[in-house]
């Protein structure tokens, strides 16, 4: 079942942008739900993999890399994610295991749990069931998103790594160890090859100071999208939604296929290209129901 609706079978991806198998190019404003942030080559992290495939590293014994992880998430020193300095890292084998990590952790329940999102304006620390304002207990750390407060009283921070793939790990971020407070989970045993490359992975994201794409005209885009750093989230009502993201992919443009998003404006894109996603914001705040939002 295609869960991206409408987008045909993609054969190539290359830095910002997708090629069906019938050679159509599209513009990836979703890019694998910031996963692809830096890309969908981003560097060295292919490399770094296939080298650890070649010394036969699919197995998940104990490695040197679990270690390296967890000190680099200790000192991130980088823009990205200066908010959840200070806190201890582990890595899991997948999203969903962290987030089992996370309701164990905070005495949860899993099926529940839902991190809040950083990147949306007035969404983070939104009570899911109700939209009630409370303090978020995990949230999805987007880099380069404004800085929250939730993001400081968050009992556990997940960051999005910009490792391409669904099936690489997954980090969390906890408070430090220290008197009176819930012993830190171990990381869980993962295969030296993933680990690898979101050591890679991590080390573009520290080397990436601010945030280098070019952005349209705030201006213009209003009021179709309110912007927290690079990430669009549409200003409409869940209802008009997906008319919104047709219109687009119409245009070759793929948005996040999931209301309320975000949508990611790229690093590298056209002057055609940014000329185009304005028009048909504009097009679209002419016909669909903005004002009120």
């Amino acid at each position: 079942m295609n869960s991206i609706p409408g987008l045909p079978r993609i054969v190539r991806a290359r830095d910002f942008h997708l090629y069906d198998d019938r050679g159509n190019r599209y513009l990836d404003m979703y890019l694998n739900g910031g996963r692809a942030l830096l890309g969908h080559r981003p560097a060295n992290v292919a490399r770094e993999l296939g080298a650890a495939l070649s010394r036969g590293l699919f197995a998940e014994y104990p490695s040197i890399y679990t270690s390296r992880i967890e000190r680099l998430l200790a000192n991130p020193a980088s823009a990205a994610w200066t908010e959840a300095e200070g806190r201890t890292g582990r890595v899991f084998r997948s999203h969903e295991s962290a987030l089992i990590a996370a309701a164990r952790y905070l005495g949860a329940d899993p099926r529940a749990l839902v991190p809040a999102d950083s990147s949306l304006p007035g969404v983070a620390g939104a009570d899911p069931a109700s939209g009630s304002r409370r303090e978020a207990r995990v949230v999805l750390l987007h880099p380069f998103a404004a800085r929250r407060a939730e993001l400081a009283a968050a009992d556990v921070v997940m960051p999005v790594i910009p490792f391409p793939g669904a099936w690489g790990p997954a980090v969390l971020l906890f408070p430090a160890a220290g008197p009176g407070r819930r012993p830190v989970p171990d990381s869980d045993a993962v295969a030296a090859a993933p680990l690898s490359a979101l050591i890679r992975a991590i080390n573009n994201l520290r080397a990436t100071r601010v945030w280098p794409g070019e952005a349209p005209s705030s201006a213009r885009i209003a009021p179709i999208w309110a912007e927290n750093g690079p990430y669009l989230h549409a200003r409409c009502a869940e209802s008009d939604y997906p008319e919104l993201y047709r219109r687009f992919l119409e245009r070759r443009i793929l948005l996040n296929p999931q209301f309320p998003g975000p949508s990611i404006l790229p690093i590298i894109w056209s002057e055609g290209e940014r000329t185009l996603f304005l028009r048909v914001s504009e097009s679209v705040a002419k016909e669909l129901p903005f004002g009120e939002f």
